[in-house]
């Protein structure tokens, strides 16, 4: 009993258009549908069958209607998730697009030897550290920790070029400090360089750094 007065609260109250439908469509159903498709029990009378057949042709309706509806649902739904994940995906292109800038401006701050030594470890795939004499890094505002990674550097010895002017001297460093591009930082300026061409929003030149 609380079976069927769930069945009936549902058709009654959630879907009492579609079983309003049925009952028009069905009955109009009937009368259009031979004989031969319908329940006929012969031992039955006339109008016992044809009320069969009406109950028949209304539930067929009523199950029609129930599925055109979750059709047109389910398409709601894809057409509504396309439309969040087209969003979603306008609002990181933006946020893409702002982060881009955001680095470009602060690069366009750098000297000629903070891009170039940030070029030079792009060039190199952060893979092989840049090392340069322990006396220079305070020298140097664009070697903070959100940017770069530095450790102590003691080494058979890497080649370094300082530049005075026109003027470039070469010593060897055995101790000093070795550079690398933080993991974010760098799949970030390579992401920039790939899709832009330029760190910058300017043209920059170049120091030839020898390593």
């Amino acid at each position: 009993m609380n079976f069927l007065t769930k069945v009936f609260e549902l058709l009654f109250t959630r879907h009492w258009v579609a079983l309003l439908l049925s009952l028009v469509l069905g009955v109009k159903l009937y009368t259009v549908l031979p004989i031969v498709l319908l329940i006929n029990i012969s031992t039955l009378s006339a109008n016992t069958n044809m009320i069969i057949g009406c109950i028949e042709c209304v539930i067929i309706t009523y199950l029609a209607i129930c599925l055109i509806d979750y059709m047109i649902e389910k398409g709601r739904q894809r057409l509504d998730n396309y439309k969040d994940q087209k969003k979603r995906q306008k609002s990181l292109e933006a946020d893409r697009i702002k982060q881009i800038e955001k680095w470009k401006s602060e690069i366009d701050g750098w000297n000629d030897y903070e891009y170039s030594v940030v070029m030079w470890l792009l060039r190199h795939e952060n893979k092989v550290p840049f090392v340069q004499p322990r006396e220079e890094i305070f020298e140097r505002y664009m070697y903070s920790e959100e940017i770069l990674d530095r450790a102590e550097y003691h080494g058979e010895g890497r080649k370094w070029i300082n530049y005075i002017g026109d003027e470039k001297e070469s010593m060897t460093i055995k101790n000093g400090f070795q550079f690398l591009l933080k993991p974010d930082v760098y799949t970030w300026l390579k992401y920039i360089l790939e899709t832009t061409g330029s760190l910058s929003h300017f043209e920059r030149y170049e120091i030839e750094l020898e390593q």
